[in-house]
């Protein structure tokens, strides 16, 4: 048994079975202090005590959620973010069917033989090649279920099915290079090197747009 509160939620988000039912709770242990912590647990067993005695169980639900937006609210205002005064918007001159499109995901995707990702401010990139099978498909995330991809990477970097619309010939061509990054990155600051490098990059493989999917 974990000696403080922090190892054990640690614990209990390292269990996999736990992944996707804590995932809006998966920062509590890095943005709440020991008293949060503890006011947290204590009302939690509160609330689940009194839940199993009346049989309602939408008060134990609206605690839960309303500890999720906390949580989510306090990682938002803990991080670093550039100051943006206009959205750049660059028109597509070709139409899809001629277009060559690069993949991007922020899922934590990376191949096998690659260095994993590490899980928080992780700002560096995996470059995935078209063509790339399942079976060398490797996931480094934790603020997701990476059961999705890991069984079928498409739900986040749909190569097959881009190839497969390039065979069609609803899209011109699918880009030699795709990348993967982990999201997880709270600290922006760290950004602001990858977007050139990677946009260079797109540019060498005369990429015309590309598709984000984020985890």
């Amino acid at each position: 048994m974990p000696g403080d509160l922090k190892s054990l939620l640690e614990q209990i988000n390292d269990d996999g079975r736990a992944r996707t039912p804590l995932s809006r709770l998966n920062f509590l242990r890095n943005v709440a202090s020991d008293e949060d912590l503890a006011r947290f647990f204590s009302e939690l067993l509160i609330q689940t005590a009194e839940a199993k005695h009346t049989n309602e169980w939408a008060g134990l639900e609206t605690f839960l959620e309303e500890w999720e937006d906390w949580t989510l609210a306090r990682v938002a205002a803990d991080g670093t973010f550039p100051e943006v005064k206009a959205t750049p918007w660059t028109p597509l001159r070709k139409t899809v069917d001629q277009a060559r499109i690069a993949l991007i995901t922020s899922g934590g995707l990376y191949l096998e033989g690659q260095e994993p990702f590490e899980l928080s401010n992780d700002p560096t990139y995996r470059e995935i090649p078209r063509g790339t099978r399942q079976e060398h498909i490797r996931v480094a995330h934790h603020g997701y279920d990476i059961a999705g991809p890991l069984e079928d990477m498409n739900c986040l970097l749909p190569l097959a099915r881009l190839e497969e619309l390039e065979a069609e010939g609803v899209v011109g061509s699918l880009a030699p290079t795709n990348y993967g990054f982990n999201g997880s990155i709270p600290e922006m600051r760290n950004l602001e090197r990858w977007p050139h490098e990677v946009a260079d990059k797109l540019r060498q493989e005369q990429v015309d747009a590309v598709l984000l999917t984020p985890a």
